[in-house]
This record gives C-alpha cells, sequence and structure tokens, in this order.
C-alpha cells in the first residue's frame, strides 16, 4: 500500500529553491496554497525526499512514515487555520529529518501556548485537536520560530534511523 498516493501523482506545486545538496544535507523547499489537496502534495513532497535520501533501511521506512504524517498534521492545521500560501522546508541530513512549515499567519499567544503544551487528552467525540499533540510526542525536538508580522514556522525533527 502506498500511503502517499499513486506513483504517477505529479505535484502541483513550484518549487522554491530546487534541492541543496551540502556536505549530506539536502534540503527541499516548495510553496503550497492553502487547499485541501495540500495535505496530501505535502505527503508526496516529504516521502520523496526522504526516498530520494537512499536510506532503506527499516528503522528509515518508520521515520520516513513518522515524517510524512507529522507533515500532513502540520499542513492541515495551515489550511484549516492559517488560510496563508505556505512554505514546505525537508532538510535532510545523515541523522535528522527536519519539515518545516512556513505561512503567513502572525502567532497569537493562544496558539504558542498550544504549541508549548498541547492537550494531552482530547474528548473522543471532537474531530480535530490532536494533530499538534501528536507531533510534540512523536517528535525528538520540535518548535515554533515566530517570523513577526511575516507569520510563523512550525517545525519538528526526527531520527532517520527511526530511534
Amino acid at each position: 500500500m502506498d500511503p502517499v498516493g499513486p506513483a504517477e501523482f505529479e505535484a502541483d506545486t513550484d518549487r522554491v529553491d530546487g534541492v541543496a545538496v551540502e556536505g549530506g544535507r539536502v534540503e527541499q523547499r516548495f510553496k503550497l496554497e492553502p487547499e485541501l489537496g495540500s495535505a496530501h502534495t505535502a505527503r508526496v513532497l516529504a516521502a520523496r525526499a526522504i526516498a530520494a535520501n537512499d536510506a532503506p533501511s527499516e528503522r528509515a521506512v518508520n521515520s520516513s512514515e513518522r515524517a510524512v504524517l507529522l507533515t500532513s498534521e502540520l499542513v492541515s492545521n495551515v489550511v484549516q487555520h492559517a488560510h496563508t500560501a505556505f512554505e514546505l522546508v525537508i532538510d535532510i541530513t545523515e541523522r535528522i529529518i527536519r519539515v518545516e512549515i512556513h505561512d503567513g499567519a502572525a502567532v497569537t499567544d493562544a496558539f504558542r501556548a498550544l504549541v508549548n503544551s498541547p492537550p494531552t487528552a482530547v474528548d473522543v467525540t471532537s474531530v480535530s485537536g490532536r494533530g499538534l499533540g501528536l507531533v510534540r510526542s512523536t517528535a525528538i525536538n520540535c518548535g515554533l520560530i515566530d517570523k513577526g508580522i511575516c507569520g510563523k514556522a512550525v517545525w519538528f525533527e526526527l531520527a532517520l534511523n527511526g530511534e
């Protein structure tokens, strides 16, 4: 089963900086619109970026699956709440997968508090509210970059070896 869609999928996105390769580090940047299909596009882009890193071990596959899931969660938040175009940054080193989502919405105090302390329990009947908690509990590192009136970036890091 392909978790990100069919192999013939072509991302409808503009590559901002292409692929930067520097000392074993690969960075890819993509500009996306706040549309429902953007979560799918971001999942495909994340999976392809990690697969291109030539790390086919079982642990790397586990890291890839988790990165795809967490990327989808953060993109869904932008689409649902920020409503701005955004940039997906996928940065891979020999040991770390870092994903950043940069959007144009300013940081509110409520959002900052949510990122720093997501709810540990969400009512089972609630249709949302689990994403940031999932990111915080799954990633080895995550956070928020406040870019003032230019918006924000929410990011996470995972160990490439799946630990």
